[in-house]
């Protein structure tokens, strides 16, 4: 914990003059097709109901029960730039058809993204598209912001690929333990659960004017997801979790909760010293031993990887960087994007039938 304070103290003691530190947190979370009901109990008379009213249950097929996608969440303590910052929702084939694919992007606003591709899980191409897609969207104001990322120690996190693609946009990134998302990371501890708390209403008042109707359809389960987002993401201020959990003002609105979890020996406000290699190890699990961490903490310079070529990586396409500012919109991976119908099988030829011995 106090690793990850004395990370974000030193970027945001590096900040240039002039510019304000804007903390910006990733992550990622699952998201349920079928929402059910609320636990309870339900008191009902045999008199109340007629001899033939079917048992009461709900009606969902394994396959429902099983669809989900992936929202990639992105906040940040600046209630004003909240809006603009994209959010990305991995959907699998199994769960959104290629015909339906289009429909659902044109339903979608603005700052809400569907990628397409085999499975929900996220990788490195996704993540990259995402920073390229966050340095686009405050292309009006990046000029006056110094960008923290945070981050969780998923492998994927600090692949090569994305370290170098948020040196070359300027970002500084930061991570927090595995162990202590729950208590620390603003996503886990006050986004996620009031974002699926609110989609669940939402689902359930739909079922309660269409009580005909089991489940809504993907494409209507897509505009729940879409409203939730607008109305509580966006519409909320996260300066407020970030504070809590000792991620502004150097620790010194951090919550009582998150205290009561400090060792006795730790004095706040932590050290605003860039993190020596010893204290940047606390953060990533024990098994990495193959990590650059004297650069993770690196004021200026280009991002060494061990094994790798060194420097910013070139990125083609339509991203082209010129002067770290660029007005025209990253383009979705295209791998991501396009799942390859399978050709069909070639029918076998039907053998002649013998002819019978007389």
């Amino acid at each position: 914990m106090e690793a990850s304070w004395q990370c974000h103290n030193n970027h945001v003691r590096t900040c240039p003059a002039g510019r304000t530190s804007l903390s910006i947190n990733v992550d990622e979370t699952y998201v349920q097709f079928y929402q059910g009901v609320y636990k309870g109990n339900v008191a009902v008379r045999t008199a109340d109901l007629p001899a033939d009213t079917p048992p009461l249950q709900q009606h969902a097929t394994r396959s429902e029960l099983r669809q989900g996608l992936t929202h990639v969440g992105v906040i940040c303590d600046s209630a004003i730039l909240q809006p603009l910052l994209p959010q990305i929702l991995i959907a699998p084939k199994n769960v959104l058809r290629v015909g339906d694919l289009a429909a659902c992007r044109a339903s979608m606003p603005e700052p809400i993204y569907v990628v397409h591709k085999k499975s929900k899980w996220v990788n490195t191409a996704i993540l990259v598209w995402l920073m390229r897609m966050i340095h686009w969207s405050l292309r009006h104001v990046r000029s006056q912001l110094h960008i923290i990322i945070m981050l969780d120690v998923l492998a994927v996190h600090f692949g090569e690929d994305l370290l170098r693609c948020m040196d070359s946009l300027s970002f500084k990134y930061m991570f927090i333990p595995a162990k202590l998302t729950w208590l620390i990371q603003p996503c886990d501890t006050h986004c996620f659960a009031l974002y699926k708390r609110y989609l669940k209403l939402v689902i359930l008042r739909y079922k309660a004017r269409h009580h005909h109707d089991t489940v809504p359809t993907v494409l209507v389960w897509f505009t729940f997801i879409a409203d939730t987002i607008v109305n509580m993401m966006n519409q909320r201020p996260w300066a407020s979790a970030f504070r809590d959990n000792g991620f502004g003002d150097f620790q010194m609105g951090t919550s009582d909760y998150v205290k009561r979890h400090l060792s006795g020996t730790v004095m706040l406000p932590i050290s605003t010293q860039t993190p020596s290699p010893e204290i940047l190890a606390r953060l990533f699990p024990v098994h990495r031993t193959n990590l650059p961490l004297p650069y993770f903490a690196a004021p200026i310079g280009p991002l060494a990887i061990i094994g790798g070529a060194g420097g910013a990586g070139q990125h083609g396409g339509l991203f082209q960087m010129v002067n770290g500012y660029t007005n025209v919109r990253p383009a979705m991976p295209i791998r991501l994007d396009v799942i390859l119908p399978r050709p069909p099988r070639a029918k076998a030829k039907a053998k002649p039938k013998a002819e019978a011995k007389v």
